[in-house]
């Protein structure tokens, strides 16, 4: 039910349900070491084209494993409280929400398992700040943590150029139809604002309102990153969109694993071409120390990974069937069969092959599920550079009118000349691998059908969806 307060608050407060969280976890940075590692996050947006009030969700996340869990039939489930304090810019508490959830695991399931769980509540409110204080507390060991969340809602009202606030993202997934699912993906939040090799890429969304449908019909986006001093470390080269009409949507992801630990912010800018108005938003967000909290047996999966591309089916066979001791061994003298120079304590080729493994994960990782090694080994693009090295030429094509984002590789070297075409089809920054001239690669003669779209609406690694 919708409940209207007196200070024109409107909270969306699910009384006498629970929510199930079951469905809705992802491997998140963890925020702390103690409690239930709650944190929090708001964001305001547009809630009618002319209206003062905003739009706002509140997006709070937990780990599952600082959870107790119950036997029910064929679940383990854990019941929590969350309550929310709402207050002004005064201190003053104006209104207050208590919802009952719950989170459950199938029998079989490691409930320890690094998880993290998250859900949203969504304030509609007036310009002004505020800020929540969030309390979660697990009802079986009465433990508990407690969050604060900060916002300043602008007045959307006017018809001058303005932007959402950025939400930061953990995922663009497909859509699932769910609480998660808007402009065709399901956007799954990051409400701790912690990216690093658990979270390589860095996805975002903010909405832009006010755009002039007079004169030119285009809008220039730039993004950049910067450290904690104001210093731009990372800047995208610009990006022209057109407009449907007067409302714009980004979604993005940024690759930023390879940026030392810290504090950064993204700033997000926007022109609009006919009138040369500018807007400009920001949102801080931290990278954790590389490696920071994973175990140190993962440094066995490490090694397998740089030498994986370098072993034949049955060698990869016999590696699988031994055990971990025992693997390090084997990798060791895999290393030293193909050492070109074994006089020297150099391995020229190690050094080599690991050199592009490096690049594979800063430049090509993804988020994912369940793993706490970056994947851009993994990926098709990290491939192709571990096991024939960097290509002699890269023809990036991501602004073609019609057609997805594609890049054509060429190596000189193998056999004469063999290109490779990757295409970015989900539109959200994961290039796959579409046909190769090389030997044993897929080929695939009709890849220039795979890369047109039906309509244009974004370019790069963008997608654009107009209201």
């Amino acid at each position: 039910m919708w409940t209207k307060l007196g200070l024109g608050i409107i909270f969306y407060i699910m009384k006498n349900r629970i929510a199930n969280l079951v469905a809705l976890l992802l491997l998140l940075p963890v925020t702390g070491h103690c409690g239930l590692n709650l944190a929090s996050s708001w964001y305001a947006y547009r809630y009618r084209n002319g209206d003062s009030l905003a739009y706002t969700a509140l997006y709070y996340s937990f780990s599952r494993e600082l959870l107790s869990f119950e036997d029910e039939d064929s679940l383990w489930v854990s019941n929590l409280a969350l309550s929310v304090e709402l207050f002004d810019s005064t201190g003053r508490m104006i209104d207050t929400l208590f919802k009952p959830l719950k989170t459950s695991v199938q029998k079989g399931e490691m409930v320890t398992r690094s998880y993290t769980v998250f859900d949203y509540i969504e304030p509609i409110l007036y310009p002004g700040r505020y800020s929540a204080r969030l309390l979660l507390t697990d009802l079986s060991s009465g433990n508990s943590d407690t969050s604060v969340a900060l916002i300043t809602v602008p007045d959307f009202s006017g018809d001058t150029l303005s932007l959402s606030d950025i939400t930061l993202l953990s995922d663009i997934a497909e859509p699932t139809g769910g609480r998660f699912t808007r402009y065709n993906r399901d956007l799954l939040p990051n409400p701790s604002c912690l990216y690093g090799v658990r979270l390589p890429i860095m996805y975002f969304y903010c909405e832009i309102y006010n755009l002039s449908l007079d004169g030119d019909s285009t809008y220039t986006v730039r993004y950049t990153i910067l450290d904690k001093e104001g210093k731009p470390v990372k800047t995208l080269p610009e990006e022209i969109y057109r407009k449907s009409s007067d409302t714009g949507v980004i979604l993005r992801g940024i690759n930023i694993v390879a940026l030392p630990a810290g504090d950064y912010t993204l700033a997000i800018s926007v022109k609009d071409n006919a009138h040369e108005r500018r807007i400009t938003g920001e949102k801080r967000f931290t990278i954790e120390e590389r490696y920071a909290g994973i175990p140190s047996d993962t440094t066995l999966e490490i090694m397998m990974s740089q030498v994986y591309y370098l072993l034949s089916e049955d060698e990869k066979r016999v590696l699988a069937t031994l055990p971990k001791n025992k693997q390090l061994e084997y990798i060791s003298s895999v290393w030293e069969r193909l050492d070109p120079d074994p006089e020297t304590e150099e391995n020229e080729l190690r050094d080599e092959i690991i050199r592009r493994w490096r690049y594979a994960i800063d430049n090509f990782s993804t988020a994912e599920k369940g793993r706490l090694i970056p994947n851009g080994w993994r990926s098709d693009r990290g491939r192709v550079i571990i096991k024939y090295g960097f290509p002699d030429e890269v023809e990036r094509h991501y602004f073609e009118p019609g057609e997805y984002p594609w890049e054509k590789w060429t190596y000189y070297s193998i056999q004469g000349g063999a290109e490779f075409i990757f295409a970015d089809l989900s539109n959200v920054g994961k290039m796959e691998l579409l046909s190769s001239t090389a030997p044993g690669e897929v080929t695939n003669p009709y890849w220039r059908d795979l890369i047109r779209k039906s309509a244009v609406t974004g370019h790069r690694n963008i997608i654009i969806r107009e209201e």
